[in-house]
């Protein structure tokens, strides 16, 4: 059932993909929003629409990325460390503002970047490269260095290892490369 769900899924959002490219063709922008007039009124109503969502959806998607980074820091700096059962209840004393600080950090970058970049795009791209290198490569290698490594061959361990450095690096590089052209 699932399966026909995404199938179902795929064929409606083709079909509205290759409708909209063929409407504007060439001039088809990446931000589709881009490929109305700004000054439409229906659009304006499209923009604000578009925006519910992500001023309540970053903070929820934030929060994991957030406690993850709690958890990354808890090794370096006992402040950020939890007690053993893990209850955020039992958050050591001045950890409470220190998951506080982590998150407005996070929402207070990704505002930063909404604000100066006009793409929307832009701001996807740039912090999918950033938080998705993290998420999908570096933090699964500490954890593959930590957990599994002894597990597998020598030369198995160097192999897989040596392909999520090389991964992650390659991630980095496309998050450096697409920082810094979207600061130029």
């Amino acid at each position: 059932a699932s399966l026909i769900s995404v199938l179902v899924e795929f064929v409606i959002y083709a079909t509205l993909a290759t409708a909209g490219y063929l409407s504007f063709r060439g001039g088809t922008e990446q931000d589709f929003i881009r490929n109305y007039p700004a000054d439409d009124w229906w659009m304006l109503v499209v923009r604000c629409l578009y925006s519910v969502p992500v001023v309540f959806g970053v903070p929820i998607n934030l929060a994991p990325a957030a406690a993850s980074m709690m958890a990354l820091a808890g090794h370096w700096s006992p402040a950020f460390a939890r007690q053993r059962s893990g209850s955020s209840a039992e958050l050591p004393s001045g950890a409470w503002w220190s998951r506080v600080a982590v998150l407005a950090l996070a929402l207070g970058s990704c505002a930063l970047v909404a604000l100066c970049s006009e793409a929307f795009a832009d701001v996807i791209g740039l912090f999918g490269a950033c938080f998705g290198t993290l998420i999908c490569l570096v933090w699964p290698l500490m954890i593959y260095i930590k957990v599994m490594k002894n597990l597998h061959s020598r030369a198995l361990s160097t192999v897989i290892i040596a392909a999520l450095i090389g991964a992650a690096l390659l991630g980095m590089a496309a998050f450096v490369e697409q920082f810094f052209s979207f600061v130029s």
